[in-house]
């Protein structure tokens, strides 16, 4: 089923930030120490704010909108039934990958939908707590301390999140899903 465009558009607006985001972090000369913050620093947080806006915008959108993956779907770890589905999923998936028979892994599937909502939640994650340590930094170095270390530490999950959804959509790409046609605004 093709993405509707503004799930696209969000999609590739909210990819290119948090790429973004973690390139730009390894160039990047925090105000730690005495030594004075660089551009790269700069750029990051101006970024950084932009990001959370768009992955705001990008769950506001989830509960809004009546077409594509709901937001039951990308959180479905509340409800017995949707777990069970997940696990099902995850169970058919990793046997397809081991027989390498990458042509029976679904393109829509309950356990591409809890990962994508995991991948969302740990970029809203993080884009929340550079915020805080953003909002902190001058007012309370203790507060913002803990969100820094939060934001260090849920960044690396996101590095985590980027490289293995990106592998699997190559994964889909090679079994001939069509996912970047199907996902990105640009595809046909």
């Amino acid at each position: 089923m093709k993405k509707h465009i503004i799930t696209r558009f969000l999609h590739a607006l909210l990819g290119l930030a948090v790429i973004h985001q973690l390139i730009i972090s390894n160039f990047m000369q925090a105000p730690l120490d005495g030594k004075k913050e660089n551009f790269a620093f700069e750029l990051h947080e101006t970024f950084g704010l932009i990001s959370l806006g768009i992955v705001v915008l990008f769950w506001a959108w989830t509960l809004l909108r009546k077409v594509d993956t709901s937001f039951s779907s990308l959180v479905p770890w509340f409800s017995s039934d949707k777990r069970s589905i997940v696990m099902s999923d995850a169970k058919a998936f990793f046997s397809s990958v081991l027989k390498r028979d990458f042509a029976k892994i679904p393109i829509d599937s309950a356990l591409a939908s809890a990962v994508h909502g995991l991948g969302l939640l740990s970029v809203l994650a993080a884009a929340s707590t550079g915020a805080g340590w953003f909002i902190f930094e001058e007012s309370n170095k203790d507060l913002a301390e803990w969100f820094i270390e939060a934001h260090v530490l849920v960044t690396t999950l996101v590095w985590a999140y980027l490289i293995g959804h990106a592998s699997i959509a190559i994964v889909h790409e090679l079994a001939g899903h069509s996912t970047f046609r199907r996902v990105f605004p640009f595809g046909r």
